[in-house]
């Protein structure tokens, strides 16, 4: 399952997603959530801490939550690229325009 939106990250291997909201829907709706980004590390403190695409998100002062899904390493690979299937993120570099500049 996906971690909690307050949970700590962990400093172990899995698989982490950038998710985007519709901040602009001030209705009484749930706010539907984007992923934006897919990406896996043996360490996912020690990642997202530094993570370049977290940086620029931060310059252009976007606002954006991160979950993760803890993994064994050898399984981090085929479930990043599972999920990079399954939800399509625009800022994942596979045939696409690089990171926050395909915005």
């Amino acid at each position: 399952t996906y971690s909690k939106e307050c949970s700590p990250f962990p400093s172990k291997s899995g698989v982490y997603l950038f998710v985007f909201f519709d901040l602009f829907d001030f209705k009484s709706k749930p706010r539907v959530g984007v992923v934006a980004y897919v990406g896996m590390s043996k360490n996912i403190l020690k990642r997202l801490s530094s993570h370049p695409t977290r940086i620029k998100i931060e310059k252009l002062g976007l606002c954006t939550k991160a979950w993760f899904l803890l993994c064994p390493e050898d399984k981090i690979r085929n479930l990043e690229r599972d999920l990079i299937r399954r939800f399509n993120p625009p800022w994942n570099l596979i045939g696409k325009k690089i990171g926050v500049e395909a915005l």
